[in-house]
């Protein structure tokens, strides 16, 4: 019913060497608790070609995910495209009130890499998609982003949301598990010790994970599987910590529902 595949939004004509598909990358912060409600920030230190922060920034201004592409059930008796219409006129409306109310010198949405290249990839994606004025798109190592270094710049309350990567796809070399697993130890743990170090943040956490025991290397607290899928072929977990005012609004929404399931 839809030209191309459901899950590619339309803006992301370049990218990096493994990319995350949109629909995940939706997925991870929506199981994270990130909404267009609160005045969360949002950080990915490891962005590739900015997908979960572009799909972050598009929750956040109230896009809808697929105004860029095809519509869905084109071609067929289902088809209203007044409506279509209709509901991407209204989705703009949204998108143009928030970022005409936003303060671009506060951006909340802060996408790094330390490869230039796919920063340029990142920015160029994030405009085609209409959301670059709500993004710090930026060239640097996760121990030099702004937040990290001086956690009281941050705001009140953050999603770190990120693809670290599984050493399969991105490594060349076919080595093996343990190998691979003591190269990228240094880079989870890495982002455990930034995360320990916002102690005075509300920090929520999700991170796209090949291996379960990596992500448990960050010795995040109540870190657990918020989902799982294939990517790539591959199996992962959106390994994770929601953030904290997400749960109690859950919880407040639907009183009789069971904690665990909210988790």
């Amino acid at each position: 019913t839809s030209q191309t595949p459901m899950h590619q939004r339309g803006y992301r004509l370049e990218t990096g060497k493994a990319p995350l598909r949109e629909d995940i990358a939706y997925s991870m912060l929506y199981a994270a608790g990130w909404t267009s409600t609160y005045n969360h920030g949002l950080i990915d230190p490891l962005c590739g070609s900015g997908t979960i922060a572009i799909e972050g920034a598009a929750m956040k201004a109230g896009l809808s995910p697929g105004r860029l592409r095809d519509a869905p059930l084109e071609g067929t008796y289902l088809y209203n495209p007044d409506s279509w219409a209709d509901q991407l006129t209204e989705s703009l409306e949204r998108a143009s009130k928030k970022a005409a109310s936003f303060e671009s010198e506060n951006r909340l949405i802060v996408a790094g890499d330390r490869d230039e290249g796919v920063i340029k990839s990142a920015t160029s994606n994030a405009e085609r998609a209409g959301v670059l004025e709500f993004m710090n798109i930026s060239a640097c190592s996760i121990s030099d982003h702004e937040w990290f270094k001086n956690p009281k710049s941050a705001p009140e309350s953050v999603l770190i949301a990120t693809n670290p990567p599984y050493g399969r796809r991105v490594i060349a070399s076919r080595q093996k598990t343990k190998k691979r697993f003591d190269e990228l130890l240094p880079l989870y743990q890495t982002i455990g010790q930034k995360v320990k170090g916002m102690k005075d943040v509300d920090v929520g956490v999700v991170a796209l994970v090949n291996n379960v025991d990596l992500a448990r290397r960050m010795a995040i607290p109540d870190t657990k599987a918020l989902f799982s899928t294939k990517h790539g072929g591959l199996p992962v977990a959106a390994m994770g910590a929601k953030l904290r005012d997400a749960e109690e609004y859950f919880l407040k929404s639907y009183p009789e529902t069971d904690e665990s399931v909210a988790s």
